[in-house]
């Protein structure tokens, strides 16, 4: 399986896509400014990696949309055009954590 930071650098090319395409808002800029700040702790005192999580929401999101299994054998290119395309999930999940963790 990929790591999370191969994740990360993906993530962070589509998103520096996007914006180049003017398809982000200033709400996104935040958001995703404090999903790559991590770690963090949460008001139960547990160390956060908000990223990892991410990660994990974004696989399974991926395989549940195409019926695919995201495995070792990626095709970055591919994944991070799929991240484009589905920018508004991504971006729920994203809000999902932080606001779950209250960030």
């Amino acid at each position: 399986m990929e790591s999370t930071q191969n994740f990360q650098s993906g993530f962070e090319r589509a998103y520096r896509e996007l914006k180049a395409e003017g398809r982000t808002t200033e709400q996104d800029d935040r958001a995703v400014k404090a999903m790559l700040s991590g770690p963090f702790t949460s008001r139960s005192g547990e160390r956060v990696y908000p990223m990892r999580r991410l990660h994990r929401r974004t696989r399974r999101y991926y395989t549940m949309k195409t019926g695919a299994a995201w495995n070792i054998s990626i095709d970055w290119e591919s994944i991070i055009q799929w991240i484009k395309d589905n920018w508004m999930e991504i971006l729920k999940l994203m809000l999902t954590l932080l606001f779950l963790f209250a960030i």
